[in-house]
């Protein structure tokens, strides 16, 4: 899931960005948790990911926001763009994952997801069975076929 974020995200929006698998975001865009300002909870779980600690308290604690500029140097933000341009980019982009190879996709996103708390034996392991996964796939040959003959015309 790619987030376009363009303006104050707040809460729950600030979770949705974070649990997406790419974050773009205009320059007009800002991170908040306004939750300790209306005696609720939430929003540790994701941003504890992304944010140094002190960093993530700061947020929390005081409900002040975080600057898309901010969020980019760590990490919560991937691409910072123009208000004008943020759709755009979140497309092209989109359009650029969707020409790919679907099951290498999945796997990929798969991997990613499934490796993020393990230890790096047990990620590599876990690789290995997707890419063993993904070789079984029968158009998985054709695309890499296709690749190396485009690659020795060059």
């Amino acid at each position: 899931m790619i987030s376009a974020v363009n303006g104050p995200a707040l809460g729950s929006g600030v979770a949705i960005a974070c649990a997406s698998d790419i974050r773009i975001a205009s320059t007009k865009a800002s991170f908040i948790l306004p939750e300790v300002n209306i005696g609720v909870m939430g929003g540790s779980a994701h941003v504890a990911r992304f944010l140094p600690q002190g960093r993530a308290r700061w947020m929390m604690y005081t409900g002040e926001p975080v600057s898309c500029e901010e969020a980019y140097r760590f990490g919560m933000v991937d691409k910072v763009v123009e208000p004008a341009d943020l759709m755009a980019e979140a497309r092209e982009l989109a359009l650029k994952i969707a020409s790919k190879y679907p099951p290498a996709i999945r796997l990929a996103k798969a991997g990613l997801n499934g490796s993020e708390w393990l230890d790096l034996q047990a990620g590599y392991a876990y690789e290995c069975e997707l890419t063993v996964e993904l070789r079984r796939d029968p158009g998985s040959a054709e695309v890499s076929r296709a690749f190396l003959e485009a690659r020795t015309k060059r």
